[in-house]
């Protein structure tokens, strides 16, 4: 359904900037060409910038799919920005808030907004959030932006034009590693000690019988072996036997991935890869290209396996085959894992962000508890210390209004 399909205009005065809004799965499916012409003037994509992304989410995760707001603010006749926003609610310091927030589900690892990061453009979160404060039709008392990159359009918009009791939170790093070389210099950012122990392990396996590795890009291949990778990915810890976190073990993470494949496969955007022993797959990977970086999105190996790591091997042969491809610059490994490392990756750090409501009571509650918190960690961590005790992690980085790229 779209709501508010006449347009409104933003700020005091005449800043030329009108918001129209649309809602759950209806409202998404008015938006693939408004969506396409923003997505097409970002400097930098990613994959959860795209239309499909949003698609497969809204079809396959969310329970309540017309609680997803998409605001689209337009200057005259041309979209500008795109914020992605559910109703939801938050608990901050004990206490239920209203929120809107960027969707959160534990297979959304990184989220933005839709907008190109200019200085034309870094007011306009600052507006739309004057008016939601304004507004009656979805109440709300923070606005919570999580698994923001540094580098991310949150990001910049909040250093550039935050709006107030805006509070900024480092979460955690999402790793990569450069693939703009040729794979012998790239050999040469792998810890040498693993090097060495990944090419016993290959010779290993191999004298197991006929190690065969396949990347499949077609939507026909990628559909057809799709089956080969959900069982290989729930032959461990996240299968029945263990989280039951598996894709198998779960009919809308299935669905969703499997969105996902239709979304990006006919656009070349997707890799699946499958390492296999005498015909048997033993590990395999999900992977979406966008914009010159390969996304490790899902990955799994047969545990049975272990003693030659078919997680490692598979991601060797993945990384060489990304080296050698002219359309990848990059390997992200989107999250933070101590094994990222010995291929010599990279990191960016990922922030948590918070706008508080000062329209509402429960916003400037939420607001003060958190700056109060903030304050009080340091002097806790001093008693703590002075009295012998444990030492006291230190704080995630919560800064007023600036988010600072050096990591905590």
């Amino acid at each position: 359904m779209m709501v508010d399909s006449q347009r409104v205009s933003l700020g005091i005065g005449t800043t030329g900037v009108t918001l129209a809004v649309y809602r759950g799965k209806d409202g998404l499916g008015a938006l693939p060409v408004l969506w396409s012409q923003l997505v097409e003037a970002l400097p930098a994509k990613r994959f959860f910038h795209l239309h499909a992304w949003y698609k497969s989410y809204l079809e396959s995760l969310e329970v309540e799919p017309s609680s997803v707001f998409f605001y689209v603010l337009f200057r005259g006749e041309r979209p500008v920005a795109l914020f992605p926003l559910k109703s939801a609610t938050r608990n901050i310091c004990r206490l239920g808030f209203r929120s809107l927030e960027l969707p959160v589900h534990d297979h959304l690892n990184l989220s933005d907004f839709v907008f190109d990061r200019t200085e034309e453009n870094a007011g306009l979160l600052r507006l739309l959030v004057q008016h939601l404060q304004q507004s009656s039709e979805t109440p709300w008392d923070v606005m919570y932006l999580s698994s923001a990159l540094e580098d991310s359009t949150v990001a910049y918009t909040l250093e550039k034009a935050a709006p107030p009791m805006a509070l900024s939170y480092y979460q955690r790093k999402s790793n990569y590693v450069d693939c703009a070389m040729s794979y012998e210099d790239f050999l040469k950012n792998v810890d040498g000690h693993f090097r060495r122990n990944l090419g016993r392990l290959t010779r290993r396996v191999q004298q197991m019988g006929e190690l065969q590795f396949h990347s499949y890009r077609s939507p026909d291949d990628i559909r057809s072996n799709f089956d080969h990778f959900v069982t290989v990915e729930a032959a461990g810890w996240k299968g029945d036997s263990g989280t039951q976190s598996a894709i198998a073990c779960n009919p809308p993470i299935r669905s969703f991935y499997e969105k996902l494949i239709d979304g990006y496969a006919a656009a070349g955007q997707c890799w699946l890869n499958l390492l296999s022993l005498n015909d048997k797959a033993i590990a395999g990977q999900l992977c979406l290209l966008v914009d010159g970086t390969l996304y490790i999105l899902k990955i799994g190996y047969d545990e049975a396996y272990s003693k030659v790591a078919p997680g490692n091997l598979i991601m060797d042969q993945t990384l060489r085959l990304a080296v050698e491809d002219q359309g990848v610059r990059a390997v992200s490994f989107i999250t933070d894992r101590p094994w990222n490392y010995f291929w010599g990756a990279k990191s960016y750090l990922v922030y948590d962000h918070f706008i508080f409501n000062r329209s509402s009571f429960r916003g400037w509650y939420g607001y003060l508890c958190l700056r109060l918190k903030d304050l009080a960690r340091p002097l806790w961590q001093r008693l703590r210390s002075a009295r012998g005790g444990n030492k006291v992690p230190p704080a995630s980085s919560a800064h007023e209004k600036n988010v600072t790229n050096k990591e905590p």
